[in-house]
């Protein structure tokens, strides 16, 4: 990443605080800050990367019970574009996002509400650069922009548990054609949860329960093409993960803590139109983690831990593709005949990754930390296993 984006040529901060308390014993404060920053790059692709970045935060305190606070970011990029390798067209081509993010928090006697909203819009008009290159010309990463609006209201439970609701719509942003351009058809989703906390002196406890519908995208990704999987999809899932001192099971000399999480997500996709793959069948998948730790084992302050993980793996699934299997030579031209081949998209893999790690804070300042990570079915392909050890300095400047 240094080579690849350079020295940093200029950053400057701003930043100024107003606070006050009233008569009331009210508290008023409001933040303003900002930065700019440039930088040179050593790819051909970004010649130049421009960051002008400005925050305002209000925040009013009426009380103990009642809070209310506000927030809006603008965040301003411009790239000059340098993509020999794409096309001539692209030389002197510049792009400007703008990332505006609001949000208005709200809360009174433990119920908190919610409410953000933000997008990252084109500003530079592409109709005379990618005019007669189509779609494929460009990467969608250089043009994407996303309109969201999220929603979430929380309430105690008693004194250690919490219920929160929580919904959000996200779509492109429409509003420049030179994103549906680029993108193709444009997608949408809506995500809905429900999540359950509990916290305690000894850890504690979230439980998750949600979905998701897209449209035009499956799992995130965007489904075009005469290969796209699906015109959308629509998600179930469950998550629980916790953490828990393990003192009240048995008193050691050392403090253990035990940490893990799972996650189960069935994806049911729509049929892809004008595409070679038919009939997506049901996508199950089930990634977990498990860890455990102690500290002050070799010496004060320092970390020893155990951990057992799988990563996001499709435990069933399949695809039927259209795909021609014979020739009737006594057609005209030879014609091709198809049928529907299916296909699995379960791995012939399980990855399993083990690591034991140890960090120990350094008498100079900083740390020293070294990891060894053992994958079996690395990249869940069978028989293919892996290693590493990794080794870090850590060091507070």
């Amino acid at each position: 990443m240094a080579a690849a984006f350079g020295d940093a040529l200029g950053r400057t901060p701003a930043f100024t605080q107003v606070a006050f308390t009233d008569v009331y014993d009210r508290t008023y404060r409001a933040d303003l800050s900002g930065r700019l920053r440039s930088a040179a790059s050593g790819i051909d692709l970004l010649a130049r990367l421009r960051h002008d970045r400005m925050r305002l935060f209000a925040e009013a305190r009426l009380g103990r019970d009642m809070a209310f606070s506000a927030s809006a970011l603008r965040r301003h990029d411009v790239t000059p574009v340098v993509a020999q390798a794409m096309s001539p067209l692209l030389e002197d081509a510049a792009r400007t996002i703008r990332y505006p993010r609001m949000a208005v928090t709200a809360s009174w006697r433990g119920l908190a509400l919610d409410v953000s909203h933000g997008y990252g819009v084109i500003a530079r008009d592409w109709a005379d650069v990618h005019d007669g290159l189509g779609p494929a010309a460009y990467p969608e990463a250089l043009f994407g922009g996303t309109d969201s609006t999220a929603l979430a209201v929380g309430m105690p439970l008693g004194e250690t548990t919490r219920l929160r609701f929580a919904a959000a719509f996200e779509a492109p942003a429409a509003d420049d054609p030179a994103v549906l351009a680029v993108a193709g058809e444009a997608g949408s989703r809506r995500l809905g949860a429900v999540t359950l906390a509990q916290e305690g002196g000894h850890g504690g406890w979230q439980a998750l329960l949600g979905g998701i519908v897209e449209k035009g995208m499956v799992l995130g990704g965007r489904t075009n093409g005469a290969l796209k999987l699906a015109d959308g999809a629509a998600t179930a899932f469950i998550a629980w993960s916790g953490d828990y001192a393990l003192e009240r099971l048995w008193q050691g000399k050392h403090p253990w803590r035990l940490a893990a999480g799972m996650v189960a997500a069935v994806t049911d996709p729509t049929a892809a139109t004008d595409s070679l793959l038919r009939h997506p069948g049901t996508l199950m998948a089930s990634p977990f983690h498990a860890e455990i730790a102690t500290w002050d084992m070799l010496a004060a302050g320092d970390r020893l831990h155990l951990g057992l993980s799988q990563p996001l793996r499709i435990e069933a699934g399949s695809i039927a593709a259209h795909v021609p299997v014979a020739r009737d030579l006594t057609a005209p031209g030879g014609r091709f005949r198809f049928a529907a081949q299916r296909l699995s998209l379960a791995p012939s893999g399980r990855e399993i990754d083990l690591e034991l790690g140890y960090r120990r804070g350094l008498a100079s300042g900083g740390a020293l930390a070294a990891d060894l990570l053992l994958r079996r079915d690395a990249g869940h392909v069978a028989s293919e296993n892996d290693m590493a050890l990794l080794v870090r300095f850590e060091k507070a400047f």
